[in-house]
C-alpha cells in the first residue's frame, strides 16, 4: 500500500469515527437531561409553595415513594435468593 493511499484510509477511518461520536453523544444526553427532567417533575408538587398544604403533599409523596423503594428493594432481595 503505498504512502497516499494510507493516509487516504487514516483520513476516511477519523472521519467515520468522529461522525458517529458526532452522531451519539449529542443525543444520549439530550435523553439523559430529558428523563432526569421528567423524573424532577414527578417528583415534586412545587418548589416555591411552602403552604402547610404543599409541605404535606410533598411529604406524601416521598412517602410513597420511599415505600415504592422499599417494595422494589424487597423484590429484588427475594429474587437475587432464589
Amino acid at each position: 500500500m503505498s504512502k497516499g493511499s494510507k493516509t487516504l484510509l487514516i483520513v476516511i477511518i477519523l472521519i467515520a469515527v468522529i461522525a458517529i461520536i458526532w452522531a451519539y453523544v449529542p443525543r444520549s444526553n439530550k435523553d439523559e437531561a430529558t428523563q432526569q427532567n421528567q423524573q424532577e417533575n414527578s417528583y415534586v408538587s412545587s418548589s416555591t409553595d411552602t403552604t402547610d398544604t404543599a409541605i404535606n403533599q410533598d411529604m406524601s409523596n416521598l412517602d410513597s415513594q420511599l415505600n415504592d423503594l422499599n417494595s422494589q428493594e424487597t423484590n429484588l432481595v427475594s429474587s437475587s435468593n432464589q
